[in-house]
């Protein structure tokens, strides 16, 4: 896994950006009878309002645009049609408003599913609902959802090399333990991880740490330190090690 950038926007979310949309949508047409497009908002279950959007857009000629919910489907972005139809009691809408433990309960029997869904919430994502527009997402959140699509492919390489540019960007900082245990799930089992990251409780854990600095931007640019966590701490030069000193300190 490389550092490529997630494709999708407003009209991408989880669901798709895993490649599990179809068979969500095929599950619903299972159940109505209908083509599986009638359950895509980009498609036939489109709300012919909104087109899909959930929300109409005012554009200002000398102000910013305007953005509300679309009236005519409360900005579920679906038509009548579509959201007449449920699953185990649930409408399309109501699988994208759903967390992805609630959209991996609903859907138990689709193993596909409930891998991808596993992966999502042990990146750390459980929070986003899984319909949620890929545009909304921060840059650690991207990170994340395209190493729990990379997971859940069956044929990837266990003992691959994985590069990830700061992936608790966005996250609450009580859930980075739920990144580093992934993390060294994933070197048990063979992978080798490069991260870029600045969050102490990641670095800490880390086997080799390379500090480049001495500060940020046009500050930095040279080799400060390259070892081990508990090396840094006793390098004077390494503002690094400074920080984690403070914060490993029984005080701090």
């Amino acid at each position: 896994m490389g550092q490529d950038p997630l494709r999708g926007g407003a009209r991408s979310t989880t669901l798709s950006i895993l490649r599990i949309a179809d068979t969500v949508r095929e599950v619903f047409a299972a159940a109505s009878g209908l083509d599986p497009s009638w359950f895509s908002f980009n498609s036939r279950g489109a709300c012919p309002t909104c087109r899909g959007r959930g929300h109409i857009t005012t554009e200002l000629a000398f102000l910013d645009d305007v953005s509300l919910p679309c009236d005519a489907c409360g900005g579920l972005r679906f038509n009548p049609k579509a959201l007449g139809v449920r699953v185990d009691g649930a409408s399309i809408a109501d699988v994208l408003a759903s967390t992805p433990a609630e959209a991996r309960e609903l859907f138990s029997a689709h193993p596909d599913v409930v891998s991808a869904l596993d992966w999502v919430q042990r990146t750390g994502l459980s929070y986003i609902p899984v319909g949620r527009s890929l545009d909304t997402f921060s840059g650690g959140e991207k990170q994340r959802l395209l190493l729990a699509r990379h997971l859940s492919d069956p044929r990837r390489d266990p003992a691959d090399r994985i590069i990830l540019d700061e992936p608790t960007s966005g996250l609450h900082p009580t859930d980075v333990d739920t990144i580093n245990i992934l993390f060294d799930d994933l070197l048990d089992e063979g992978a080798t991880l490069v991260v870029v990251e600045h969050n102490l409780r990641v670095v800490s854990r880390a086997d080799h740490v390379i500090d480049i600095g001495p500060g940020a931007g046009s500050d930095g640019g040279r080799l400060i330190f390259a070892g081990t966590p508990a090396e840094i701490l006793r390098d004077d030069d390494s503002l690094t090690g400074k920080a984690l000193a403070v914060a490993s300190s029984p005080h701090s």
